[in-house]
């Protein structure tokens, strides 16, 4: 279990840094930044939140990093189960 030091510490990364930093191509547009490789759906980013419009979730970094988990492990598994 992570301690609320720890919570709070990982909270103050940046959204931006972190996307970058895992390897998503990142188009920028006036208010929001299209992510390449994310089935080519909206996200707002920016340093401290993000929302995901297609599905209507959002939150900070701890929830965006959980969810690109989730999203890069979908769909090689619904390639796997289309065959």
């Amino acid at each position: 279990m992570y301690s609320d030091d720890q919570i709070i510490f990982v909270n103050q990364m940046s959204i931006l840094v972190y996307a970058q930093a895992a390897g998503l191509g990142l188009d920028y547009k006036l208010k929001h930044v299209l992510v390449k490789g994310v089935d080519s759906r909206e996200i707002t980013l920016d340093d401290g939140e993000w929302y995901y419009h297609y599905m209507g979730i959002r939150g900070r970094i701890i929830q965006f990093a959980t969810w690109l988990q989730d999203i890069r492990w979908k769909d090689p598994m619904q390639q796997n189960s289309d065959y």
